[in-house]
This record gives C-alpha cells, structure tokens and sequence, in this order.
C-alpha cells in the first residue's frame, strides 16, 4: 500500500500497538468477533465503525458502548436492528438506543465535543449514502471521460430457492 498512498504507513504486530496513541479510529472489518474493547479506549478518541453490518458481525466490544460519551449513527434504528455488536450491548444493557443520535440530527442540530470525550460514529450504510457514492463517481468518470457507456437497461435479478425476486 505504501507506493499508492501519499502518508506514512507503520506496521504493527498487534492491535494493541497499532492503537497505541491514536487520536482516531476506523474500523472497516467484517469480523465475527469484537476487534476492539473498552481496555483500548482512552480519554479523546473517537471510533468510527463501519464494517459490522450484519447481526453475525460484530466489530466493538459490548461492554465498549458504556464508555462512549456520545454515539452517533448514520441511522439509529438501522445500527441497533442490524448491527450484531450494538445489538450485543443492547442485550446486555449496556446501550440504550434512545441515547444515540442520528447524524443527520447531529449535524444539524449543532453538537460539540470535550477533548476528553469518548466518541462513537456507528454505520451499517444507507441506500442514501450507496446513491450519493455512485453519483460522485459516475461525475468524476464522466470528468474524466473514463469508463465505457452501455445501454441503458433494467433487470430485476432472481434469488434464493424460490426465485423470489
């Protein structure tokens, strides 16, 4: 990755040290089990979690949701209905979903944040966020004049034993 990127790239052995200091954190896995705990939390942080989208997937720690000051969502109903490791805290009261905000109400809202704080951005994406990314490449494609142009079509695509669409 080093040669595509215009940063500094170090490797570490553990998670625990890649951790180590950081200001920021982005998970982005589809791991079964918790890649992240309460232990490698620290005054300031801020997570972002976007891989554990499925209720078998499950990125943070349950006990974890107790240490965070805030928690947003790109949607709250999505996050705790679909994502296993909210759903996990959830079970184990460790999370109410009343107490996480939705961004969109954040941001419009107006929010601030202690330095001290323990930050939380939770995602299990939206069709809104999937249509505003292909309208943002398909603009800079056409910029670009890169790609190749078919006919326009619709298909609706089979599934499952029954062929249900």
């Amino acid at each position: 990755m080093q040669p595509a990127l215009q940063t500094r790239l170090v490797e570490c052995s553990t998670s625990e040290e890649a951790l180590e200091g950081a200001d920021l954190v982005t998970l982005a896995t589809k791991s079964p089990r918790p890649v992240l705990g309460i232990r490698q939390l620290r005054p300031g942080v801020h997570v972002n979690s976007v891989g554990s989208a499925r209720p078998n997937l499950s990125e943070i720690e349950p006990t974890a949701f107790r240490a965070f000051d805030r928690v947003e969502c790109d949607s709250v109903d999505l996050v705790f209905t679909e994502s296993g490791d909210a759903i996990a805290a959830v079970a184990a009261g460790l999370i109410d979903p009343a107490e996480a905000v939705d961004l969109s109400s954040a941001l419009t809202s107006g929010f601030g944040r202690e330095p001290s704080d323990v930050t939380l951005f939770k995602s299990t994406g939206t069709g809104l966020q999937d249509l505003a990314l292909a309208t943002a490449v398909l603009e800079m494609a056409e910029a670009d004049d890169a790609g190749t142009k078919v006919d326009p079509f619709l298909a609706i695509k089979r599934f499952g034993p029954t062929g249900r669409t």
